[in-house]
């Protein structure tokens, strides 16, 4: 396992809300701006919204979560500032996959900000992960 010096991780809480934030509004960010983490965790098109109300509606519904006592993912900081972000929780939270036959806990979507300049992606960007669904014992 490789262990990476000054970086933490925190459950995505009300208190830690506001470092989500603060990395999904960086420069790159826009793919995570528009679903907020929440494309598997809702079902259907919600028709009849503005891009922009959609937008609204993803983020507020990933911050009601982060108000649960279960946490909606995790919130990864490097040096104390935040880093990057991983969405997981049971399958029941997935709707979009109620059908798929996973199992257990997911992980589905994460965003990390850019490596060192030497190893940086084409032009600075983030990565913008979105993994294939995979169930705990896959």
């Amino acid at each position: 396992m490789t262990v990476v010096r000054g970086f933490k991780a925190r459950p995505l809480t009300a208190d830690t809300w506001p470092d989500l934030e603060r990395l999904f509004g960086l420069p790159g960010g826009s793919i995570v701006r528009g679903c907020w983490c929440m494309y598997y965790r809702r079902t259907g098109q919600r028709e009849g919204f503005t891009t922009g109300q959609r937008k609204e509606q993803n983020k507020q519904a990933l911050r009601e979560l982060a108000d649960r006592d279960l946490a909606p993912g995790l919130v990864g900081y490097l040096d104390g500032e935040p880093a990057g972000w991983i969405s997981l929780g049971p399958r029941e939270d997935y709707l979009r996959l109620r059908r798929s036959g996973l199992v257990g806990h997911l992980l589905l979507c994460g965003e990390a900000l850019p490596r060192p300049r030497a190893a940086a992606s084409p032009a600075g960007r983030r990565d913008h992960v979105r993994p294939r669904p995979r169930s705990e014992g896959a």
